[in-house]
């Protein structure tokens, strides 16, 4: 079971050499430590800004020799093997410098030298991944390991028998000539390095004299790069296989450690002779350009007179990165599920505590990450892993969740049980329904007052239409120069549609047609106030519609968008307005969002009336323009609401433009009453018993 400390490292100076710095935000760091601890195929150590060890699994304690958690505020570099506890320092002080705001990132790996529990020495590949701080602070670190004592020992046995070798073989050839005994030992060692060469055919291996000329091209070196060992035995360095880039980068860092420029084939002198012996990652450069990562040692050979060259011992590590790599987007998509979902999720051991969760259960018991990790899952849902659930099974149900500041609340519950090799895991999914339950007890509350509410509401529908049935037009006096018909049906829930004929003087008369937006008494109230406000526009603004100042038309319905606002009313209206002189027979018009007026001409054709702006309400956002058309005898102009082409029959079909078109051509030069019974009838066979479900209004005049 990991062992998880009980609260982040205090703030303050940490041990070490490693300055003291404000204490960084680790909830990232130990949200991503409930996916990685829960694993124990790896040695997990999560740190904070600063490289302090902030939680450790089991894996990771046998590891690092250690018999319990570190004591917090601990260094993670304290816990390598004393000899190798600066290049660790190092390692962890550059991930956390690469990686500072990042999160996920494909992190960097090296080499730790451990002691391991029970004194025995070991070799751990760690790879270290950047955490970023939940609010944009200094990055933790997660610091993935693993054992590779047994292959480290191996490379290096093979490393050290080459070196050994080479260099029996280079002492017998300087003593060829005065010890002819050596010469059959020269043979057999030159055997038995043969034999290991060739065996080694998955293993880079090339030696090189002290100025870098290749001497010793191995089979496995042949075999991974695709150089034959004549190519490349004689050159000058063994830069042929090397990441330019790569070892340029490697280059400067020795430079600044060394103090001097070191380029070439001396960095690789330099790496060799720095005395180090573990691994490091290289990529290298096959023939064909092609590249893989591999695990190179470099090692000086020593002779008599010092240095007499340098050994590269190189692995194939791609399959191994490639795995990594893949683990490493695993782990990414479950944080990701993780944290983005809504419900609780929490992992119980097989003893009942959390091992892992994510932040949203963290939140619904009022808890930080670390303050239940480790915890019993008795303390704050009591009773809900007993009985069946215990093993996993049964439906979803409701059980009683405990907040930290006490409060109780009710949540749903399900139960999936995980078998690992190592131990069954619980999977525990929660969601909270106290928001459900308030809201059910809102409707039934609701639902006493519903019954009061309706009779209330259908005495003000009632008293609404007839508001609304008083705006609209009383019978016109008779007049030749034109005729109107209208036809409206109102929806059985009040709406908000206005529409009149106003005599300006004994030549001009003014028309408009209005829809509000919604439906019941505040749509008709609204509808009411915005007809009188037409009615007294119409007489004071309407006078001018011919004047230098402009038609009339634009300016009333600009004057309604500033009386009218939305955030006032609550409602918007939209408003076609004309001014017609029938001596001249002209109109003006402005079109406020409303469906387009038709004008029908006598000749044939007919012209959507579009010119205007934007619907009444938005207090002046876009201003209003007048258009103007003339008219010849016989013209018709056709005004409607939404509610007529959206009409629906029961099949949902709408009547729609192509309908009200085909009435139109129908009952060409029709008078206005057939035409009138014609649309009735389209209707009634297009609907059928359906009722309007917004107001359905229609006004056509025809001139003579």
């Amino acid at each position: 079971m990991p062992t998880t400390p009980s609260s982040p490292p205090p703030s303050g100076p940490q041990s070490g050499n490693t300055p003291a710095r404000d204490v960084p935000d680790d909830a990232a760091a130990l949200r991503l430590g409930g996916a990685l601890l829960a694993g124990t195929a790896l040695a997990v150590l999560l740190t904070d800004g600063d490289g302090s060890v902030l939680q450790a699994n089991e894996a990771a304690l046998v590891l690092f020799g250690l018999d319990g958690a570190p004591p917090p505020g601990t260094p993670a570099w304290d816990l390598a093997a004393p000899h190798s506890r600066d290049n660790a320092r190092a390692m962890i002080l550059e991930a956390l410098h690469d990686g500072a705001g990042s999160m996920g990132s494909m992190g960097s790996t090296g080499v730790l030298h451990l002691a391991g529990r029970g004194g025995r020495a070991v070799t751990a590949q760690a790879t270290f991944l950047a955490v970023a701080g939940e609010s944009g602070g200094r990055s933790g670190l997660a610091i993935l390991a693993r054992d590779i004592t047994a292959e480290h020992e191996e490379t290096e046995k093979l490393r050290r028998g080459t070196l050994d070798i080479i260099r029996l073989n280079a002492e017998l050839r300087s003593e060829y000539v005065a010890k002819q005994v050596a010469l059959q030992s020269l043979e057999e060692l030159s055997g038995r390095l043969k034999g290991v060469l060739e065996a080694a055919s998955r293993v880079v291996i090339v030696a090189t004299s002290q100025s870098g000329v290749i001497t010793m091209f191995n089979p496995g070196a042949s075999n991974l790069l695709g150089f034959r060992p004549e190519e490349m035995e004689g050159l000058e360095t063994p830069l042929a296989f090397l990441d330019e880039d790569e070892l340029a980068l490697r280059g400067r860092s020795v430079s600044a450690a060394e103090g001097r420029s070191i380029a070439g084939v001396g960095v690789l002198a330099a790496l060799a002779r720095s005395g180090r012996k573990d691994f490091g990652e290289w990529t290298l450069v096959r023939k064909d350009g092609s590249r893989f990562a591999a695990e190179l040692a470099l090692s000086a050979i020593e002779g008599k007179h010092g240095v007499e060259g340098y050994l590269l011992v190189g692995v194939d590590v791609s399959g191994r990165k490639h795995a990594q790599e893949a683990m490493r987007e695993r782990e990414a998509r479950l944080r990701a599920i993780l944290d983005g979902a809504a419900d609780g999720i929490i992992t119980v051991d097989q003893h009942g505590r959390i091992e892992s969760l994510n932040s949203a259960a963290a939140s619904m018991f009022g808890y930080s990450l670390p303050e239940l990790q480790g915890r019993a899952m008795e303390d704050i849902a009591p009773g809900a892993l007993q009985g069946r659930h215990a093993r996993g099974l049964g439906p979803v149900r409701e059980v009683s969740g405990w907040r930290k500041d006490g409060r109780r609340f009710p949540m749903e519950l399900s139960v999936a049980m995980v078998d690992l090799p190592s131990k069954p895991l619980r999977t525990c999914i929660m969601r909270d329904i106290t928001p459900r339950r308030k809201a059910e007890e809102a409707q039934r509350q609701f639902t006493q007052r519903l019954a009061q509410q309706q009779a209330d509401m259908e005495r003000d529908l009632k008293a609404a239409a007839e508001i609304q049935k008083s705006l609209l037009p009383k019978d016109l006096p008779p007049d030749p120069r034109f005729t109107a018909r209208w036809l409206f049906a109102p929806s059985a829930t009040i709406g908000g549609d206005i529409f009149n004929i106003l005599w300006l003087d004994e030549n001009r008369i003014a028309v408009y047609m209005l829809d509000v937006s919604g439906h019941g008494v505040p749509s008709a109230l609204v509808a009411a106030a915005a007809a009188q406000a037409l009615q007294f526009h119409s007489l004071s603004v309407g006078w001018a519609a011919h004047s230098s100042s402009g038609p009339a038309p634009d300016r009333v319905l600009t004057a309604l968008d500033m009386e009218f606002p939305l955030e006032r009313f609550d409602r918007y209206f939209s408003l076609v307005y004309f001014t017609v002189d029938l001596e001249r027979m002209a109109l003006c018009y402005c079109n406020g969002g409303h469906p387009p007026p038709l004008l029908v001409r006598a000749g044939g054709g007919v012209e959507e009336l579009h010119e205007g702006g934007t619907v009444i309400g938005l207090a002046g956002l876009l201003p209003f323009q007048a258009g103007q058309a003339t008219l010849d005898p016989g013209d018709t102009l056709v005004l409607y609401t939404d509610g007529l082409t959206e009409f629906e029959n029961a099949s949902g079909k709408r009547f729609g433009m192509a309908r009200l078109r085909k009435w139109l051509d129908a009952t060409a030069g029709l008078p206005v009453d057939a035409r009138m019974d014609a649309l009735r009838k389209a209707l009634e066979s297009f609907g059928g018993k359906a009722s309007p479900q917004d107001d359905l209004t229609v006004l056509v005049i025809t001139f003579a």
